[in-house]
């Protein structure tokens, strides 16, 4: 039987979008896909195509099928257990890793020098220039320094826009960035009530704005916009709301500089928390994050508590915070140099256009 026809015949009434590691899926694919192949006889589960991971990710994401919450869920372990690591044991090594990047890449660095030295002589020494190679595959970034707010909101947007427009009244400049689930994300963009909050257009980025009108948004962001704060012209404006898949991109290269981090809903778990409010406080630049903690966010509340240490948000204690803030100005740029999005990214985009119908018209040539 074609496997193609059959994944088409099985049911797609439940879905989970899941991720594989990258380092780790060959075992998945491996032999045509026999064990994923494998996994879905015995859920009667099948996926949607598996796409090569963007730039700068360490993952595969792809959507799992399947005919009951129990199956895709059934399968979903099975694939995990394929890749040799379950999704909360993955999670807890990023988080742990994500902690104390600094200490493990220092003293493996460490390691591998004092390893090298005691093998001078032999076939296992290495050059010099092989151990500063080595060295420079490791991030050495200093700890981010950030003063972490938390407060208790109800269900309502207006109570959370309200406590926002405090924290603007506090801001020499609005330099911000805003967490929320990609719903919300969709829905603040339609009624705009950040603009009401901070004085200036957001800008908004989610999966569903196509890549280069993404790209065009955050070239937005990365310019800045006219500072609204009257005697402080010099300093540029720049507000993002944005999801998760933003948070993991800081994670892995440079992006434009903002000392206030947002997180408008409840980040889904610590190392979600922690890729987000570290898109502040780097190079030494001091940063400030706020939790907004609905009634029914408690427990993930204390979880963060166990790991990080939280102030009550008051007007005043945030105001003296905002007072020890630097900002991205014209005459002070904070801003990396090679903070995302590149400046060529319009041209890098047409390559990779003209590299997508190059590759389709040789195949149609093959099919004739």
């Amino acid at each position: 039987e074609d496997g193609s026809t059959r994944r088409a015949e099985l049911s797609k009434d439940f879905s989970e979008e899941i991720e594989v590691p990258f380092d780790s899926v060959k075992w998945l694919l491996a032999e045509h896909c026999k064990r994923l192949m494998t996994i879905h006889h015995k859920h009667s589960t099948s996926n949607a195509k598996i796409d090569r991971p963007q730039i700068l990710s360490d993952t595969f994401t792809f959507t799992l099928y399947g005919p009951s919450e129990e199956a895709v869920r059934l399968a979903k372990a099975d694939i995990y257990q394929v890749v040799g690591i379950n999704s909360q044991d993955r999670e807890k090594l990023r988080f742990n890793y994500a902690v104390n990047q600094l200490k493990y890449n220092q003293e493996s660095v460490t390691a591998a020098v004092v390893a090298n030295i005691r093998n001078k002589g032999t076939s296992l020494h290495l050059s010099d220039n092989v151990i500063q190679r080595i060295a420079n595959s490791f991030v050495f970034e200093k700890p981010h320094v950030v003063q972490r707010f938390t407060t208790i909101v109800a269900s309502t947007d207006k109570e959370k826009i309200d406590i926002l427009q405090k924290c603007a009244a506090k801001l020499k400049a609005p330099q911000v960035i805003i967490f929320a689930e990609p719903d919300r994300v969709k829905e603040m963009e339609k009624n705009n009530r950040v603009l009401r909050a901070f004085g200036v257009h957001a800008v908004y980025i989610h999966r569903e704005v196509e890549k280069a009108e993404r790209m065009k948004r955050l070239e937005e962001f990365k310019n800045g916009s006219p500072n609204p704060v009257d005697g402080e012209s010099d300093k540029k404006a720049r507000v993002l709301v944005t999801t998760q898949d933003y948070a993991k991109l800081a994670r892995k290269t440079e992006i434009p500089y903002a000392n206030f981090i947002v997180h408008f809903t409840m980040p889904k778990g610590k190392e979600a928390y922690l890729l987000q409010t570290n898109c502040t406080g780097r190079g030494g630049h001091k940063g400030v994050d706020l939790i907004f903690c609905q009634p029914f966010d408690i427990d993930a509340q204390k979880d963060l508590h166990t790991d990080f240490k939280f102030i009550d948000f008051t007007e005043d204690e945030f105001g003296r915070v905002a007072n020890e803030l630097e900002y991205d100005s014209f005459s002070n740029d904070l801003t990396p140099a090679g903070a995302e999005p590149p400046s060529n990214w319009k041209q890098l985009l047409e390559n990779e256009k003209a590299e997508k119908e190059a590759k389709k018209a040789e195949k149609a040539a093959q099919k004739k």
